[in-house]
């Protein structure tokens, strides 16, 4: 990916990032086909090239290290081309890359443009690597399967495909002493609170690629988004579902509502909305879903007298409204 022709009579780009979710399959042993490699990168992705500071590269590795919704560990870490680091799993994320260096042991210098060659599945921000979108420039190149085919070709002209450990990546192990847990503050993306929901309801029975635009086959969350799509849960806006966005509580109240049965009751939405006093900030559509689960007791006020429809949810606010949801659908 880094050695791609782009076209543009430059050479090779700095670095190159593929997410391990886009490599399907290993090199089996044996002859190798084009069939095999094709297994091994099947998306047909379009390579990408991006001018990137030494900064956002640092920030991009950062990005690796993500929070499902119930808090635990969303790792996905990216293979590497043309630098290596430390990641010291005893510091927090935003301290956890050390060492970083060019494959010669050049220190990468934050102020500094680099080129870097991802998918454009990365490059549109897939899989949390936001600070993609930043990028200062971006040029479309070839085909991803196109340049592996190629470059197995005229590295290994038909003999054996060889590797080494190069040692681009050293992870330091976190101690084994028990710490404190911390309380997780940051908001989830509207992709995570559905993997929550998905994993937690434990469903398992589609094995479709979800129907948005905005969903590639191969994103890590793809298969929860489709799982509750073909449960009914989410419907998306205009082809698009929009994973990395940030989930409001309105949203989630939208999605949860659909858990719970309809029930009888004297209770007005309008009348249970209208008691907060920023209830006319609550959007048309989500008026019934969040007024259905005030009055389950699924969905409460922030405090007292407000319903702030538009904040984001922790990852800890969200585990606790879907299992107070799925509870209500289980009696």
């Amino acid at each position: 990916m880094r050695e791609a022709d782009f076209g543009d009579k430059a050479s090779a780009a700095d670095f190159a990032f593929m997410n391990p979710g886009g490599i399907r399959a290993d090199l089996p042993q044996g002859d190798v086909t084009f069939a095999d490699l094709a297994k091994i990168q099947p998306f047909g992705n379009t390579l990408v090239k991006l001018e990137l500071t030494g900064e956002q590269v640092k920030t991009l590795l950062q990005q690796q290290w993500g929070t499902n919704a119930d808090g635990t560990p969303n790792t996905k870490t990216l293979q590497i081309s043309g630098l290596k680091y430390t990641a010291d799993f005893n510091k927090p994320v935003a301290e956890r890359v050390t060492g970083l260096s060019l494959e010669d042991g050049t220190t990468i210098d934050p102020a500094k443009t680099y080129t870097a060659v991802v998918n454009n599945f990365m490059a549109a921000g897939g899989d949390n690597y936001k600070v993609l979108l930043d990028a200062k420039s971006s040029l479309a190149g070839p085909i991803d399967l196109d340049v592996f085919y190629q470059y197995i070709v005229d590295t290994y002209k038909g003999g054996s495909i060889e590797s080494k450990n190069e040692g681009r990546i050293t992870n330091l192990a976190a101690s084994t002493e028990p710490t404190e847990t911390p309380v997780t503050t940051e908001v989830i993306s509207r992709a995570e609170f559905v993997s929550a929901l998905v994993d937690m309801l434990k469903l398992n029975e589609v094995a479709t690629a979800p129907a948005f635009k905005d969903v590639a086959a191969n994103a890590a969350y793809a298969d929860a988004i489709a799982e509750a799509t073909h449960a009914g849960f989410i419907q998306g806006y205009g082809g698009n579902f929009y994973p990395d966005r940030d989930i409001t509580r309105e949203e989630a109240a939208t999605i949860l509502a659909k858990l719970v049965k309809d029930q009888a009751t004297d209770k007005d939405a309008a009348t249970i909305i209208a008691s907060f006093e920023d209830g006319k900030s609550v959007s048309a559509y989500a008026i019934k879903p969040m007024a259905k689960l005030i009055d389950k007791g699924i969905l409460a006020g922030t405090d007292k007298k407000s319903l702030q429809p538009k904040q984001g949810l922790t990852a800890n606010d969200a585990k606790a409204l879907i299992e107070k949801a799925v509870a209500a659908k289980a009696s």
